[in-house]
């Protein structure tokens, strides 16, 4: 049996190769029946899920994954490859999977989602099981850990899809959906937690936790439900249309851990706030601090993003005065700051100081080669910092050796600061 099975150091498996073919990269987080890496697939990054089993067992799940890989829809993550393999003379099956860089239980832990997010999630995810009902078949754990950002699109994980009741994956749908906007677990659909919703969330939600499974709303018509909503507020005149709010951009975290697969509870996914850094000088006033350049679009923006939305200007602070006019250069070796933009809407759910370190790669030119969120910030937060850092720049050293920063961000409700330091050299 699985729960017999002793569970190996997982961390201590970094290096190693599964099948002849994936390279364990990068430890990501376990759960008490598998494990998720970092691994490299033809077409880039990916994430493989180990899951020790006896040699039956592996067989039936790698026969399922087989299976689920022929399904293919815009809003179900991929699967790559599956298969069997020893590690450490125990019996593996393994699971290839798109890497995503978020889900919506990454999110929820820092705040809940904007009523415009929480459309823009939940129509892609009606859609994705709109298809899986049609095919006869179930999602079987929809949950926030299994709701993904991949790239720019919101996908669900399908390694867990079988044969099974949609009434049962309508219902998880709604207590999603509440604990999107809430933060809450929601359990039926007139508790007061979904009475408080706003419209149409609230009727969405209340149909979809009907206590009799034949009368929930079947995921076509919460799809369309919602794209009726969509044409109405097109049909609005633009002289009387309201403002749109500003979007965040998609939300993504440091890790992939989730996306994957859905047993798996991420020891990533932990967002507490570091405290243990040494500290180091604030960079001088004199020094410009920008905000991160938008991406250059390669092709017309869409009407409704699939991701989640656009990053609001960040807050100004006092370190985001250009420098004077014959102002000296930096003397710590930094030519360009650049702060993260945060969302008001994100700002407003700090309490105290929110803190995430970043660890960037400098060349011999000064520019920013690879930037990694440190262990223990916000995935969040961290995920825009990381944005920001990659645009960096310090002074150039011709010949020398890649250099190492760890950059500081410290996020209030009101302002945003960076305290730069630089690793020795090893």
């Amino acid at each position: 049996m699985l729960d017999q099975v002793r569970m190996p150091d997982w961390k201590q498996c970094e290096g190693e190769v599964a099948d002849r073919k994936f390279s364990l990269e990068r430890y990501l987080g376990s759960s008490e029946t598998a494990a998720v890496f970092l691994t490299q697939f033809a077409s880039g990054r990916a994430a493989i899920k180990l899951k020790p089993a006896g040699q039956v067992q592996a067989d039936e799940l790698v026969e399922r994954w087989n299976r689920n890989a022929a399904l293919h829809h815009r809003h179900l993550a991929g699967i790559l490859a599956a298969g069997t393999c020893t590690l450490n003379a125990m019996t593996l099956a393994y699971l290839v999977v798109e890497y995503a860089e978020e889900n919506l239980a990454e999110v929820l832990r820092d705040r809940p989602l904007t009523t415009d997010e929480a459309r823009e999630m939940l129509l892609p995810v009606a859609d994705a099981l709109a298809y899986l009902h049609g095919q006869g078949l179930v999602h079987g754990s929809l949950k926030p850990s299994n709701i993904l950002a991949v790239g720019d699109t919101v996908k669900i994980s399908c390694d867990e899809v079988s044969a099974g009741d949609p009434a049962a994956d309508i219902r998880a749908l709604g207590a999603t959906l509440v604990q999107a906007l809430t933060q809450q677990p929601a359990t039926g659909g007139q508790e007061p937690t979904v009475d408080a919703l706003p419209l149409p969330f609230r009727e969405i939600a209340q149909n979809c936790l009907h206590d009799d499974p034949r009368l929930r709303w079947s995921a076509d018509k919460i799809a369309a439900r919602l794209r009726s909503l969509e044409q109405s507020a097109s049909d609005v005149p633009a002289s009387a249309a309201p403002i749109p709010k500003p979007m965040t951009r998609k939300l993504r975290p440091r890790h992939y851990v989730a996306a994957v697969a859905l047993v798996v509870v991420a020891a990533a996914i932990v967002g507490g706030l570091v405290m243990h850094r040494t500290s180091a000088p604030e960079p001088s006033a004199r020094e410009p601090v920008r905000p991160a350049p938008a991406p250059v679009p390669t092709s017309p923006a869409p009407s409704r993003p699939s991701a989640m939305p656009k990053a609001a200007p960040p807050v100004p602070s006092d370190l985001e005065a250009e420098p004077r006019h014959g102002t000296p250069p930096a003397q710590d070796g930094i030519t360009r700051r650049v702060l993260p933009e945060i969302p008001a809407e994100a700002r407003s759910t700090i309490h105290g100081t929110a803190r995430v370190f970043i660890k960037v790669t400098v060349d011999s030119e000064g520019g920013v080669t690879e930037a990694a969120l440190e262990p223990g910030g916000s995935p969040y937060f961290g995920r825009l910092a990381m944005e920001a850092a990659r645009h960096w720049r310090f002074d150039p050293v011709n010949g020398a050796s890649p250099r190492r920063w760890i950059l500081r961000f410290e996020i209030t409700r009101t302002d945003t600061r960076v305290v730069p330091r630089r690793e020795a050299p090893e």
